[in-house]
């Protein structure tokens, strides 16, 4: 019994030995050089001297060996963690994407560059009398990370699009805020190791070699700004804990370290001789004489932390709120080196611009806050959920009301009783700037001392309050608009109109619970509403009428009348054609926008010839073992979850325009638990296809199911998405549905109409989206399942307003698309046909006239 017992366990150890041999080899070889050598406190002096890389200007590299000895070794017990967790994690990684034999030569190869170009960099740094690699030439350096980081780069160009964008630009930025903020020869081997890798990745046989730029989803684009703007706030932690802190960032983290410098020595030191880092220290340090400058640099990036969480979650607040703290840092930062001349005339340290290394942190110090800022403020449009109005502008009373009483109290304490620290006459202006000090960072006061201290006790600990108090309040308001409801529909209009949605509607009726649509509720029926959503002045439905109206004409003129008080042009889109009567009798025009494909399970079996593609599909689908799992969202186990993500992530990539919306869901829409998932799982539990499916309702009861998102791995077996569709409706018939939607292509028709009017406006917008998005491949991809054709009609009252309701149909279905992009995109619908105005004047005048009759 023991030996049966001993082979289960062996036989999980050998499957993974057989996945991961390179990374299983590096850690034992790790722990094995750490237990000899020194596990604790890590090697010896004489040990690091003969098999770590120690720089010098007599020997450039003391033993030429040390390029590779350097790579197995770590410093300590700390560096020993992350070095045994990094060859599991990343190193392991880097087998599954590209095997073990390219992993290790990647390690090998990006490690011996990084050590070597690295080394190079220092002396030339050295040679250059640059201060920065003068403080570092001299230490002896062990990195076994990078390697590991120019294996995982590497690794990235055989990773589908999601994954090889996180990859790169989470190793990268790890890289480069160490760089920043530490600064050591590990560092900067660490950095080229992983440009290296990035490279290397390009040669490798069998790589995916896609250097350009992917597109990313709405969701993914935030993810990966909310990473960067939290990588940028931790920075100055990592700076804590180096324990050099010579990178052009590093001052921040010895402001948190250092001792207070007497006041006059440093600034006098700064006057007489070229600025150095020593000396950027030394002024920093100055002002450290009790927790409250500490608190002030902390504080900030609190704020950058939540601002993450907030983008990470869609707010469009934290976009403002991280970009203008990381503005705020740019500008402290131009002021700090000089850039900006100061109020109070005082010594500036823009001096210091002869010194090489002192323009190396000028430009990255004041650069990189400015560029996340940029990064935000572009991706604006992908941050859908708003604050009200009324919490914006009582986070922005409070921060500025908490300032100006602070700074009041602060500037009244320091005018009645101070003492001059530089020698400085106590002016207004430098009143003003020792004021303003007490809210600035540490790390960005410079030096031309400003700062003027009071004499008493009680005002000194007040000094020290008044900038911890601000920037806690400026954080603590920023709960409320960062974890508060969006304002896209207050919470009791969504509960409501998803029991209108309960009770009835069309087959789109269930994406009106969307976020972005915002619901008009008839005041004389009480089991009616309209989802919408305003796009310049069009207000475009999503739908037709929700719920089970007495009168669909009185609630389609109701909310058309509730459109007029607000300035603006009703169009009722994706409606079914059973309203057309409705529309009729109001005098509106419709026209067939798309064709809905309908199909009813019970009476559906694939039987007879002309369903022989369908069987083959699924018959091959059934050899080569794909299984198929239809569970709700919440059910989806997690390792699934995440290929559904990858496997959306490359769709979106492969398009050259943004992820679409409006009547088309994503990832982020289909995570309701009443929508259902169809997924086909192959052997290895690899998914190769999933569709989503939205729920009709009736009093109730589901009835119906609407398709959403249909999509197939690259590569995945031939026919897998009929597969998919062929067993949703094999579980749709022993469920007694009645009907199984398989949507509607948005803008395309089996029968297209004529090149003019307003048909072939719609008919244009089609044509120039489809060889990005092929609805009308789609289209011809439903015809195969032979279901019925339902028109679909986008209904409003003057086709005056065409133009701008083509430019608001490509705003909504587009949404991150720039307004100039938008008009490009639908530049024939106004200007294409000089004619085309006057025609649509001719035809609403004898539709208007007909109404009248």
């Amino acid at each position: 019994m023991s030996e049966s017992t001993d082979a289960r366990g062996a036989g999980p150890v050998r499957a993974h030995l057989a996945r991961h041999p390179f990374s299983t080899l590096m850690v034992m070889l790790y722990l094995l050089v750490a237990l000899v050598t020194g596990p604790f406190r890590g090697p010896d002096a004489l040990l690091r001297e003969r098999f770590w890389v120690v720089l010098g200007t007599d020997e450039p590299v003391r033993h030429w060996w040390t390029p590779m000895t350097g790579m197995l070794f770590a410093g300590n017990l700390p560096e020993l963690a992350l070095a045994v967790v990094g060859s599991i994690v990343l190193l392991g990684g880097a087998e599954i994407l590209m095997g073990w034999r390219r992993t290790a030569f990647a390690f090998v190869v990006t490690a011996l560059i990084g050590v070597s170009v690295g080394a190079g960099l220092i002396l030339l740094g050295e040679a250059g009398d640059v201060s920065w690699a003068r403080s570092i030439g001299r230490i002896a350096t062990v990195d076994p990370q990078s390697g590991i980081f120019g294996a995982i780069a590497a690794a990235s160009a055989f990773a589908g699009p999601l994954w090889r964008r996180r990859i790169r630009l989470l190793s990268s930025l790890v890289a480069i805020v160490f760089v920043l903020y530490a600064g050591q020869p590990a560092d900067i081997y660490r950095l080229v190791a992983t440009v290296a890798g990035l490279g290397l990745g390009l040669l490798l046989p069998r790589a995916r070699r896609r250097a350009t730029w992917t597109r990313s989803s709405r969701h993914e684009l935030r993810t990966l700004l909310a990473a960067a703007t939290a990588l940028t706030a931790v920075g100055p932690v990592i700076a804590l804990f180096s324990p050099t802190r010579v990178g052009p960032l590093g001052p921040i983290g010895l402001l948190l370290a250092a001792p207070a410098a007497t006041p006059a020595g440093p600034v006098t030191r700064c006057e007489l001789f070229s600025l150095t880092h020593a000396c950027v220290a030394q002024l920093a340090a100055r002002r450290i004489d009790g927790p409250g400058p500490i608190v002030v640099s902390v504080v900030p990036l609190l704020v950058l932390l939540l601002a993450a969480w907030g983008l990470a979650h869609g707010r469009r607040f934290a976009v403002w709120l991280g970009a203008g703290v990381n503005l705020l840092l740019g500008v402290l930062g131009a002021v700090f080196f000089g850039l900006v001349p100061t109020a109070t005339g005082g010594p500036s340290l823009g001096g210091g611009y002869r010194n090489v290394q002192f323009q190396l942190d000028a430009v990255v110090s004041i650069l990189l806050p400015f560029a996340m800022a940029a990064a935000l403020l572009v991706g604006r449009r992908n941050f859908p959920v708003r604050t009200g109005t009324a919490t914006v502008v009582r986070y922005l009373l409070t921060t500025v009301g908490a300032f100006v009483a602070l700074a009041g109290l602060c500037f009244a304490v320091l005018t009645l009783g101070h003492e001059h620290v530089l020698g400085a006459e106590p002016t207004p202006a430098r009143l003003a700037a020792s004021t303003i000090e007490r809210f600035v960072p540490v790390a960005f006061l410079g030096g031309d001392g400003a700062l003027v201290t009071p004499t008493s006790f009680g005002a000194r600990v007040l000094m020290h309050v008044v900038g911890p108090v601000f920037w806690l309040v400026a954080a603590g308001a920023a709960l409320a608009p960062l974890f508060g409801d969006g304002v896209h529909a207050p919470q009791q209009d969504s509960t409501r109109a998803r029991g209108l949605v309960r009770r009835g509607g069309d087959s789109l009726a269930f994406m009106t619970t969307w976020a972005g649509n915002e619901y008009w509720f008839d005041p004389r029926d009480r089991n009616a509403g309209v989802a919408y959503r305003v796009v310049g002045r069009v207000a475009l439905t999503t739908g037709g009428p929700i719920g089970s109206p007495a009168d669909a004409t009185a609630t389609i003129d109701g909310f058309a009348h509730f459109c007029d008080e607000n300035g603006w042009v009703p169009v009722f889109y994706s409606v079914d054609a059973a309203l057309e009567a409705a529309f009729d009798r109001l005098g509106w025009h419709s026209r067939t926008v798309a064709e809905e494909a309908v199909l009813c399970p019970a009476t559906l079996d694939f039987a007879g010839r002309r369903w022989q593609k369908v069987r083959s599909a699924v018959n091959r689908a059934n050899r080569e073992g794909i299984r198929a799992l239809w569970c709700s969202p919440r059910d989806l186990p997690r390792h699934l979850g995440r290929q559904l993500a990858a496997i959306s992530e490359e769709w979106v990539a492969a398009k050259e325009l943004p992820e679409m919306a409006f009547t088309l869901g994503s990832l982020a829409e289909n995570r309701d638990p009443a929508v259902r998932l169809m997924v086909a799982i192959g052997p290895n539990e690899r998914v190769e296809a999933f569709t989503s499916w939205l729920p009709v309702y009736r009093d109730g009861v589901v009835v119906g199911y609407t398709n959403d998102l249909m999509r197939r791995r690259d590569g995945a077996t031939h026919g897998v998405m009929e597969f998919t569709i062929a067993e949703v409706v094999a579980r749709l018939r022993a469920d007694g549905i009645e009907q199984l939607s398989l949507s509607a292509a948005p803008l395309a028709r089996s029968q297209q109409s004529a090149t003019d009017g307003i048909d072939g406006l719609l008919d244009r917008l089609s044509e120039r989206l489809e060889p990005v998005y092929g609805f009308r491949s789609l289209l011809d991809f439903k015809l195969k399942f032979q279901p019925a054709l339902r028109p679909l009609l986008m209904a409003y009252p003057d086709a005056v307003a065409l133009p701008a309701i083509g430019l608001a149909l490509v705003r909504a279905y587009l949404p991150t698309l720039s307004l100039r992009q938008a008009t490009q995109l639908v530049r024939g619908l106004a200007g294409r046909d000089a004619a085309l105005t006057q025609r649509v004047t001719q035809r609403n005048t004898v539709g208007t006239g007909a109404a009248e009759h």
